[in-house]
């Protein structure tokens, strides 16, 4: 590992394990407000009364009993009296970030060269408290205060000095040597002699979470008149040839004031480190790489300062040679082509004045007037388009450039630039669409055409598979998922891992030629934060299965599962554990099956809802989980991720509320089965294209479901308990949850096969309506195939010890359960049990010809018979004979089962009610009528044990 990279990863780290979080977790009890200084008993000595304080914005922590002081990985040392490395795998495994893979000699090799950097650092803060203590009243006014116009609380606060020449002499008094100050760069070796680097200069620090990493100095009046002095601005130097003595951790990939934009919604990057203090000061969240622009190698550093920026603005010097302006292009340039909405604020340049920079523009006119520039900012088309030349073959170039660029962005990233087309590019609708379309067809992969042949001849061609998906598929007799693996160009990128151990670049040629075709960029899955682990040092890792030391036992991954959920949460019924761990594993495989259960957890408040889903988000394949979704989210989310959906507090999907316009019921209605997909016109052409939404879900809430949605869902009604329940810390489960995640993958990849074959043979639940059977399938055929491999570890288990059959017996729990909650909505089946009941019961009535037959039976003693046994008394004859001719089936009016007869001198409607018609109903309605055989007669020792 490079130097800059176990820089980055320490860094990672530190971003990870926030340290007032890590100081609760271990029970020290933290209180002041949140920006800080928190205050607690100190951990580390006999301490009565709050010693320790802890800075939130600087990440450090400093004890005035026992005075020690440092950051979290000096707090992680002292705590477990252990090594730096140590403490840096403790805190990796906190935050699942993965070990690099280090022999014992590079382990050494970098705790000697963090510990080199520790005390660099040190050396660096105790120079700026020299510098800040050695600035001269004089320098303070004229420089910080006239010229820049910093105020004293950002002079103190930013630690902001002036070089005296005295830092080494002064270090050295307080025990740093000679050689410690050359590999800190700040003092250089002349004729034996030990010189200051700098003298007579303003000193700026560059810190991050509280320490300091790197400087730069800013030249003055008192500056020496020397050759190498001539520059305005000298950063620290780093090691090379010349400078052979300097520590190989002193490097320049650090952006000033780089703190500024962790969590800013709206960043603003500016030109020097006065520009971006002062823009701080106004209240604008500021970074500045020091000077006109990003270096290309630090495009991936400011992309992830960036991640969760809504918008990102620059602002550079306005200058005559528009040196600034160039550099801000190439930075929006590149932030741009990597999707980010970046816009170039432009300041004002007067007349005759040559440059003008954001602490000029500030200190002039104040930060409302610079808040109305950045409502003004441009974004990059706009600014190419003000900048396209007159002369018309240059003008064709530049218009060519921005219609690429537009092309290369969704539809929401065009949209707006149509409608002032004639305004931005003097073009017309007509012709910015035509610009489009070419530029769209320059983008297209470009496919060799044959040298002859008739284009109106059509040409027979294999039939297409068919596109995979990418998130997850079983075709071939392979399995595949895309995940997202780092590259060795530090970007990470999304491969096709198939079963077979390859792992395929989407996008490549090789994919192509396995696939068929290119993917369409929305339908190549996103990273989510529970994926596939890549680290070389963790178990079942995608390293790991590529290189066949993968292994799982799928019978402990069941289990496994099913603990974590009894650890967690206290369910009214046992079996409701081996449910969700075998649903859980099944989300992995689901695209084998045609149909996947949704699940459905009700109950009153505190019964632990929220709890299984926090459970099951990094346990899913590719699960979130949310408390409201968007109808675009769900089917665009869905198509991409085919990932676990988990919905709590879905109360909307109770009933549909008047005046509801969304589509998210439908959209659910249909994402339980492989066939479902939504429609939606996308594009400037409007053109009409399905989204999949098939993929697990899972929703949550007080009432339940619509009926429709409900007839898709397995029901768990969850009941308060009195037991205790451990308290759940995510971040305390995140490497137990990982490796379940991890195993899961492989499970996928190792049995696919045998869960298809398992599928095909599945017999039907007799005793299930076919929505409920459709519905269990998944769940019994993982059931099947973990009984497969416990009996061949355990011959002598018992019946009732199988999986199969508690989840049998729990699914025709649930059934009776919920015939019996439907009542009146399925009125269709409680006819035909009545009518059943009936036959048992009572011979044919009325007074009939003795010739007629016997099965025979008027049609007002019927209803009437219904209205008693069923309590309806609104029950009409017409309803009854719908349901029995059309709805079920057991009057077949072609072959006379609907007639009149004349009876006590009237016409009455008769039904002929044939027992074998009703006995057929009843098996294709799953009513228990006749009783199917041995229905009744199994063994209910599986129901489980409510008070477990």
């Amino acid at each position: 590992m490079a130097n800059h990279e176990w820089i980055e990863f320490k860094e990672r780290l530190r971003e990870a394990n926030p340290l007032e979080e890590v100081c609760c977790e271990d029970g020290v009890e933290l209180t002041g407000p949140p920006e800080g200084p928190l205050r607690a008993i100190c951990p580390f000595h006999q301490d009565s009364k709050p010693s320790l304080h802890v800075y939130v914005r600087d990440q450090r922590f400093h004890c005035f009993g026992c005075c020690a002081t440092g950051d979290m990985f000096e707090y992680v040392r002292r705590r477990d009296s252990c090594s730096f490395s140590e403490a840096l795998r403790s805190l990796a495994e906190r935050a699942s970030i993965p070990l690099p893979q280090w022999t014992p000699e590079e382990r050494a090799e970098h705790e000697r060269l963090a510990n080199e950097r520790r005390r660099v650092e040190d050396i660096w803060r105790m120079a700026v408290a020299h510098w800040h203590q050695a600035l001269p009243p004089e320098v303070r006014r004229k420089w910080y205060h006239e010229r820049y116009g910093f105020t004293d609380e950002t002079v103190d606060g930013l630690k902001l000095g002036f070089a005296d020449g005295g830092v080494c002499s002064a270090l050295q008094a307080e025990g740093v040597s000679a050689e410690e100050l050359i590999q800190a760069a700040l003092a250089v070796s002349i004729g034996g002699e030990l010189k200051d680097l700098w003298e007579g200069r303003l000193t700026f620090p560059y810190w991050r979470n509280g320490r300091v990493v790197y400087l730069i100095a800013r030249k003055t009046e008192r500056t020496p008149d020397k050759p190498w002095e001539e520059a305005k601005y000298r950063k620290l130097p780093t090691r090379s040839e010349k400078h052979a003595g300097i520590s190989e951790t002193v490097t320049n990939d650090y952006f000033f004031y780089e703190d500024a934009a962790h969590g800013a919604e709206e960043p603003l990057i500016t030109e020097g480190v006065t520009d971006c203090i002062a823009a701080n000061q106004a209240g604008f969240a500021c970074i500045s790489p020091g000077t006109t622009q990003f270096r290309s190698e630090d495009t991936p550093k400011l992309l992830h300062l960036c991640r969760a920026a809504r918008r990102v603005r620059i602002c550079n010097d306005a200058e005559e040679s528009e040196a600034g302006l160039r550099g801000a292009l190439e930075t929006v340039r590149a932030l741009d082509a990597k999707g980010i909405d970046v816009r170039l604020v432009e300041l004002p340049r007067p007349g005759g004045v040559e440059k003008t920079d954001l602490c000029d523009f500030l200190g002039d006119n104040g930060a409302e007037a610079f808040r109305d520039l950045l409502g003004e900012a441009k974004s990059l088309v706009e600014l190419l388009a003000a900048r396209l030349p007159s002369d018309p073959g240059e003008r064709a170039d530049g218009l060519r450039e921005i219609m690429d660029m537009l092309a290369a962005k969704d539809t929401v990233g065009r949209s707006g630039y149509r409608d002032r087309c004639t305004d931005l590019f003097g073009l017309a609708k007509r012709e910015f669409d035509e610009a489009l379309r070419e530029a769209k067809a320059r983008l297209e992969p470009v496919v060799a055409q044959p040298a002859d042949g008739d284009p109106f001849t059509p040409a027979w061609q294999a039939e297409d598979p068919g596109r995979m998906v990418l998130a997850q598929d079983f075709r071939d007799e392979l399995a595949c998922f895309t995940v997202h693996l780092p590259t060795q160009g530090g970007f990470i990128k999304p491969f096709l891992l198939r079963s077979d151990r390859k792992a395929v670049a989407i996008g490549s040629d090789e994919a192509r030629a396995w696939m068929g075709v290119n993917p369409e960029p929305s339908a190549i899955p996103f990273a989510t934060e529970h994926g596939w682990s890549s680290g070389t040092e963790v178990p079942n890792s995608v390293p790991a299965f590529i290189e066949g030391k993968a292994r799982v036992d799928a019978v402990d991954l069941w289990m496994s599962i099913s603990n974590v959920f009894r650890e967690f949460v206290v369910y009214p019924d046992a079996r409701y554990h081996d449910l969700l761990a075998l649903w859980a594993i099944g989300t992995y495989v689901f695209s084998i099956f045609e149909a996947y259960p949704y699940l459905l957890l009700t109950g009153p408040k505190r019964v632990g809802k929220s709890r299984t889903m926090e459970l099951l988000e990094p346990i899913c394949f590719n699960a979130i989980m949310a408390a409201s979704v968007s109808d675009a989210v769900i089917f665009r989310w869905v198509a991409a991720n085919r990932g676990t959906l988990l919905v709590d507090e879905a109360e909307n999907l109770a009933r549909r509320r008047p005046g509801d316009d969304s589509e998210r019921i439908e959209i659910y209605n249909s994402g339980y089965r492989r066939s479902g997909r939504a429609y939606r016109c996308v594009g400037e052409d409007h053109e009409p294209k399905g989204f999949p939404t098939y993929s697990p879900k899972c929703f949550a809430n007080v009432r339940g479901l619509q009926p429709l949605l409900a007839d898709r869902a397995i029901h768990l009604h969850l009941t308060r308990t009195d037991r205790h329940i451990p308290k759940f810390i995510s971040r305390n489960q995140a490497v137990r949850l990982r490796d379940i995640r991890n195993s899961c993958y492989v499970f996928a990849m190792d049995h696919h096969s045998e869960i298809a074959t398992i599928h095909e043979q599945l017999p039907d639940l007799g005793y299930l309506r076919d929505r409920e059977d459709e519905l269990w399938e998944p769940i019994l055929t993982i059931a099947e195939l973990i009984d497969v491999l416990r009996l061949e570890a355990d011959s002598s288990l018992a019946d009732s010890e199988l999986l199969v059959g508690q989840m049998r017996s729990l699914a025709r729990d649930l059934a009776r359960r919920r015939q019996e909650e439907e009542g009146e909505t399925d009125l269709c089946c409680r006819i035909i049990e009545a009518i059943g009941t009936m036959l048992d019961e009572r011979p044919p009535m009325g007074p009939l010809p003795r010739a007629e037959d016997d099965e025979l039976y008027p049609a007002p003693n019927v209803v009437g018979y219904l209205r008693h046994y069923l309590q309806l008394e609104r029950l009409t004859q017409t309803r009854v004979s719908t349901a029995l001719a059309r709805e079920t089936g057991i009057l077949n009016p072609d072959k006379g089962d609907k007639m009149r007869k004349r009876l006590d001198g009237k016409q009455v409607l008769v039904y002929r009610i044939r027992r074998e018609a009703v006995a057929d109903a009843a098996r294709r309605f799953r009513v228990n009528w006749p009783m199917e055989d041995g229905i009744d007669q199994q063994d209910d020792s599986n129901t489980g044990d409510p008070t477990d």
